[in-house]
């Protein structure tokens, strides 16, 4: 039986931008957390509820200040970087094979690069995340493979969903779940950057209770194993695709 994630109705509003200071350094291989550190004075900002929970996420185009709160009124932020390359050439092992004939749009990504951000403020969770992609060299056009080239010029995201393992010490403790529905990402150098603010502890990750998902944001976590449960593809032109993956 398919495993079921947790939603909680609330706006969701993701502009794409297209030139954000400091951006994304996107390769082939995994980016090490270490050097993807997120800095405060690049976010844009969104508000309203969503992963296996959230409580409302809003985004903004251009700088933000975030407002301060002082380092001793809440424990230090759980920060990192979880990638997924390859896709979907590479999917898990366990995935149901892809029947590419049934795609008339599907660009394969090169590498998917997520940074988050976790903190406690004001005794709720509030999460941070940075989202970019790369377009790989091949990809489906009406249900064939076929060469980057011969894909539409104007490619984007329009909505994805995606799951990631919650990691302490190597072992799995629970998952959490990011479903962006109006997304609306162009590849590199477009990045978009969401704000998950007064989300309630039991709503954070799934299977994992409220008081479990505080202590996580106090002592440690990282995201691993990043998954694309569902994704839309959309361009300019009328065709479109959308499939459960």
């Amino acid at each position: 039986m398919a495993a079921v994630h947790r939603r909680v109705a609330g706006a969701l509003n993701l502009l794409e931008t297209s030139s954000i200071p400091e951006r994304i350094s996107l390769s082939r291989t995994p980016i090490h957390p270490e050097g993807m550190k997120m800095q405060k004075r690049d976010l844009l900002s969104c508000v309203g509820p969503r992963p296996a929970a959230v409580a409302a996420v809003v985004l903004w185009c251009g700088l933000i200040s975030i407002v301060d709160v002082k380092a001793q009124d809440r424990p230090p932020d759980v920060e990192g970087v979880v990638t997924l390359t390859n896709w979907p050439e590479q999917r898990r092992v366990d995935a149901a094979p892809l029947d590419y004939d049934k795609f008339r749009l599907l660009p394969f990504i090169d590498v998917l690069v997520v940074r988050y951000r976790f903190m406690e403020v004001a005794d709720k969770a509030t999460m941070e995340i940075a989202l970019e992609w790369q377009i790989g060299e091949r990809g489906v056009l009406n249900g064939r493979k076929v060469k980057r080239s011969q894909l539409p010029d104007r490619v984007i995201a329009e909505s994805i969903d995606l799951l990631a393992k919650v990691v302490v010490d190597e072992q799995v403790v629970g998952e959490f779940f990011l479903p962006l529905d109006t997304l609306r990402l162009g590849p590199s150098p477009s990045v978009a950057r969401v704000e998950i603010r007064d989300v309630e502890w039991d709503s954070v990750f799934s299977d994992v209770s409220g008081e479990r998902a505080r202590e996580l944001f106090r002592t440690g976590f990282q995201l691993e194993d990043l998954r694309i449960l569902r994704v839309v593809f959309d361009t300019e032109a009328p065709s479109r695709v959308e499939r459960e993956l």
